[in-house]
């Protein structure tokens, strides 16, 4: 009877290295569409934009369906206001695209600043590995307030930057995957 049970998860287990050429293609696509972004922000960044305004209108729908749908459920309330807030800001970067950018830079910008004074404090709690993230953190701050001088115009290409960057790492990350995946190897990704 174990030797059935071997014989099957063996029969469907796929062999070491089986798919690395769509992992490999998937890499390349990625990379070749970071590329793009980078050579032009502007696009990226409109597409980005509305990708984002697609996130908030799929997102409220779903609050207010999950709402309306659950009654008696105590987050109904918040549900209903998260839904029709998000449905607006969906509409309102779908329809004012460069001010949705304007406003997804701002965030941006904010979050930005946030890091770089949390890693110059990481930096001062940590005597061995002070001087790296002090200097990561204060990195962080100066793109921080250059971004912030530079609105509105920075908005028009930061979002297609960021995009065009998370892209290529992206696709690098998978190309190595995938090269050690053709090797037969376990390639492991944090969760």
């Amino acid at each position: 009877r174990t030797s059935e049970v071997d014989e099957m998860a063996s029969t469907t287990q796929a062999r070491p290295g089986a798919g690395w050429g769509w992992l490999l293609a998937s890499g390349l696509a990625a990379i070749v569409l970071g590329v793009f972004a980078l050579m032009f922000p502007l696009p990226a960044t409109y597409a980005a934009t509305m990708v984002a305004a697609a996130l908030f209108l799929v997102m409220g729908s779903f609050a207010l369906v999950g709402a309306f749908q659950g009654r008696g459920h105590e987050r109904r309330g918040f549900l209903i206001l998260y839904g029709i807030l998000a449905i607006v800001a969906g509409a309102l970067i779908f329809l004012f695209p460069v001010s949705g950018a304007v406003a997804l830079t701002m965030i941006a910008t904010a979050w930005i600043a946030a890091r770089g004074i949390m890693e110059i404090a990481a930096g001062v709690r940590r005597p061995k590995q002070r001087w790296p993230w002090i200097v990561l953190g204060v990195i962080n701050l100066i793109l921080a307030i250059m971004v912030w001088f530079h609105l509105p115009w920075a908005a028009l290409a930061l979002p297609g930057v960021l995009l065009g960057v998370s892209l290529l790492l992206t696709g690098v990350g998978e190309v190595v995957g995938a090269l050690a995946h053709k090797r037969g190897a376990t390639v492991t990704t944090p969760a």
